[in-house]
């Protein structure tokens, strides 16, 4: 029971009320991100299932009304530990995303506009979150509606998905068979990250 109470204190917008601030720490745990993509022969999804290099995540919390902004949310995402189901694939992938050079691809998650205050019983449904994602040491920050955000007695869910612009971080969408297997610019970041309080 205690748990709970801190995670209704740490993302508790409390309306009317001055602003309030709190600081716990999370590890991430029965995660995944997908990457899901196109090109002018097929359709192809590259999937991350290690997140165990984030267990330590001391996050703040600083909420005022209905909004929630974070400092310290940051997944790290293994670059060489995404597997795309064939290994020519999968090399092209890592290739791209120049997984030798930033073995790292950082989600930031920077602040949640919420519906209503935060219950244990209902997911928060269409939530906007803004998001900040380096790839390949080039930072970009979105806005998106996530598809639930849901508080549990020791976790807290985020599921969404994103699409983005490989051009956007200045790489080149992969290719395959001497450039006659090319794929899309755009992709989407399919993510489902459970935070756990320790």
């Amino acid at each position: 029971m205690l748990k709970i109470w801190i995670l209704l204190l740490f993302f508790s917008p409390f309306l009317l009320l001055s602003q309030t601030t709190h600081q716990e720490w999370f590890q991430i745990e029965d995660s995944e991100i997908n990457i899901l993509g196109t090109s002018n022969v097929t359709d192809y999804q590259c999937v991350l299932h290690d997140l165990e290099n984030n267990s330590d995540l001391q996050i703040k919390s600083t909420t005022k009304d209905l909004l929630i902004t974070l400092e310290n949310a940051v997944i790290k995402l293994k670059s060489n530990g995404f597997n795309c189901n064939s290994s020519p694939m999968t090399k092209d992938f890592l290739k791209t995303i120049q997984a030798e050079e930033y073995p790292l691809i950082y989600i930031e998650f920077l602040s949640f506009q919420l519906n209503h205050s935060v219950t244990e019983k209902r997911p928060q449904k269409n939530v906007i979150a803004r998001i900040a994602v380096t790839l390949a040491g080039v930072r970009k920050v979105y806005s998106l509606k996530l598809d639930s955000l849901e508080f549990k007695m020791d976790s807290i869910t985020t599921k969404g998905k994103k699409e983005i612009k490989m051009s956007d971080f200045d790489i080149e969408a992969p290719s395959a068979l001497f450039g006659l297997v090319k794929a899309d610019d755009l992709v989407t970041i399919d993510f489902r990250i459970v935070f756990n309080l320790k």
